[in-house]
């Protein structure tokens, strides 16, 4: 077997047989898709075993109860037998030709890194598709590079350095464990290939009610998220771009987070938690950048409580936000064509109702 595909499945019903397909339309054949069912509430797992009648490249492991997906992909990789590793969301797509391209860079490498689309559904069957490209500078370093997308899918692992390195997901994390079983490799200094082709698609779809955790906007889970932060920057602590990485590019969603709790009796101590792991770098040096992020000063920032910060934040406008933001090199010209885009739609449907 060349490429053991892992595939955790929990309440996909609606992506399920497309991603699998994706993966078994694949022009390298020998394949096989250990999918783990995790007790799922819909039809995901009739939808996995009428599949895996039909093709016996998948292996169906359906759990008697509910375990998590770290545990499911640690089970997964107890099964695999092909060479190199390879890893499917259970509501994603796997491009034709993406395995193709992977095997063809790995050579006798560790491990191999593809470029990813964000992919949105149109509602008519169609993506409507944003290339994710690596840039120049992130290929010269193996941590920027593996965490080039801070996910597994766009990578081929092979399965004795997996083996050798004792390398398994994290099994009391619940958000975030792609990420520190990332940190991981990255401590055991793989060789690596990076290539430019798309060999995924981020699948986004209209109106999906995400059952994620990384979708649950709980003061719980904030913390898990947090928690995540400070695992990898604990697993990496010797690895000299970590430490930036996680601060200057890993910050955006832990403020983002905070707008979306769904109780607002819990925005006090989530601000308390975030202000705690964000004075744990010293923004003094990137005042532009953390005002990027937050769209307050830092200094003002280490003595303000959750009201004063939603309240400094209501004061500036979204354009002083995407302005700092060009000026400190957080964005580029592309993206703000895309701003003034959307600002001249919302004004139009404004001004047509």
């Amino acid at each position: 077997m060349k490429i053991s595909v892992i595939m955790p499945v929990y309440n996909c019903e609606s992506y399920l047989e497309a991603a699998l397909q994706s993966v078994l339309a694949q022009s390298v054949r020998d394949l096989e898709i250990i999918a783990v069912e995790d007790c799922s509430t819909d039809a995901s797992r009739d939808i996995l075993l009428r599949t895996a009648q039909k093709d016996a490249r998948i292996r169906p492991i359906c759990n008697e109860k509910n375990i998590g997906v770290a545990v499911v992909r640690n089970l997964a990789l107890e099964h695999v037998t092909g060479e190199f590793v390879a890893f499917c969301d259970a509501d994603d797509i796997v491009p034709d030709g993406a395995y193709e391209k992977l095997l063809g860079a790995i050579g006798d490498r560790d491990i191999a890194i593809g470029a990813f689309d964000d992919a949105l559904d149109r509602g008519d069957g169609a993506f409507e598709r944003e290339p994710r490209p690596i840039d120049a500078k992130t290929k010269k370093s193996m941590f920027l590079s593996l965490f080039s997308v801070c996910c597994l899918w766009t990578k081929l692992i092979r399965t004795s350095f997996i083996r050798e390195n004792g390398l398994r997901f994290d099994e009391d994390m619940q958000i975030g464990e792609d990420v520190v079983f990332l940190a991981h490799v990255a401590t055991k200094n793989p060789s690596y290939a990076v290539i430019d082709d798309t060999v995924y698609w981020h699948c986004r779809y209209q109106g999906a009610r995400y059952c994620s955790l990384t979708h649950i906007y709980t003061l719980d889970a904030y913390r898990q998220h947090i928690e995540c932060r400070r695992r990898l920057l604990s697993v990496c602590r010797e690895i000299p771009e970590c430490r930036d990485y996680v601060y200057l590019r890993f910050s955006w969603d832990a403020e983002r987070y905070l707008h979306l709790l769904t109780d607002e009796n819990d925005l006090e101590e989530a601000f308390a938690i975030f202000r705690d792991y964000m004075s744990g770098y010293d923004f003094r040096e990137k005042p532009l950048l953390f005002e990027s992020m937050t769209g307050v000063p830092y200094e003002k920032f280490l003595g303000m409580d959750a009201v004063h910060y939603f309240e400094y934040q209501k004061e500036v406008l979204p354009r002083e936000r995407v302005a700092t933001e060009f000026a400190c090199g957080m964005i580029g010209f592309r993206w703000i064509v895309r701003y003034f885009k959307g600002w001249l739609k919302f004004k139009f449907k404004r001004n047509y109702q």
